[in-house]
């Protein structure tokens, strides 16, 4: 093994100093001054602006590290904020932004951990609409998922879903039907939506239904835009009838 010249091993030395000093520099000063700010991460021009904006505020530049990154991730839309000092006097931010998943109720929206944030930079003509009561945004979003997953395979998607504060559930599809799913056994109703859809489908009648309560144990309810007909489908006959004794879901 070839031994360093003295040379290189004091060059090594002058350098690891150089960084022991930075660091300790940057430790014991933690207000040291910054000229210069980079914004660096997945982020939209508006955002990085929102970014510059925030640490071009009178005096935040000589916050300590800490309290910078405290102010940056205090931005609703921002999930998570790195900041590194760079010799002599340069701020590196390394942003990533929330992904909106959803909007919730409104006024806010859901990343896909069901959490709530709020943000101006969101295109909200792509996103479902989710509704639900206070503190229950993680179910919601957990349920969507699911539910969402098994009607894609059908070829259909939720464009809004609604938990109420009596625990029911329903949504309307991208058909514009709207659903009612009750409390209980969910996906089998879905399942079952799905083979009624594909059999109305077939027919060609279904931008003619309105509504479909799959709240039954043997069937659904269809209601019809150009009449007050509900109509009862047995999933295992697929027959459509005016008359129903199917008993539906208990306390609704």
């Amino acid at each position: 093994m070839k031994s360093l010249s003295f040379p290189k091993m004091l060059l090594i030395v002058l350098l690891l100093a150089g960084f022991a000093a930075s660091a300790y520099i940057t430790r014991a000063n933690p207000s040291w001054p910054v000229n210069e700010v980079a914004v660096d991460g997945d982020i939209s021009m508006q955002q990085r602006t929102a970014v510059f904006e925030l640490l071009s505020d009178g005096g935040v530049r000589d916050l300590p590290m800490i309290e910078l990154q405290s102010r940056v991730q205090d931005l609703s839309w921002v999930n998570t904020a790195t900041l590194a000092r760079r010799w002599p006097d340069a701020l590196m931010v390394t942003v990533v932004a929330e992904k909106p998943m959803a909007l919730w109720n409104d006024d806010a929206y859901l990343n896909d951990q069901g959490q709530v944030f709020s943000s101006p930079f969101v295109n909200e003509k792509r996103l479902p609409q989710l509704y639900g009561p206070e503190g229950e945004q993680e179910v919601v979003m957990a349920q969507y998922l699911q539910l969402n997953n098994m009607l894609f395979k059908g070829g259909q998607f939720i464009d809004q879903l609604t938990l109420d504060g009596r625990g029911n559930w329903k949504f309307k599809s991208n058909l514009e039907i709207d659903v009612l799913l009750g409390k209980t056994t969910l996906m089998e109703r879905v399942q079952r939506l799905l083979q009624i859809t594909d059999y109305i489908e077939v027919k060609g009648q279904l931008e003619q239904i309105r509504q479909i309560d799959t709240r039954y144990v043997n069937g659904a309810a269809v209601a019809w835009h150009d009449q007050s007909v509900v109509a009862q489908t047995h999933a295992t006959e697929l027959k459509l009838a005016t008359n129903y004794n199917s008993q539906r879901e208990s306390k609704l």
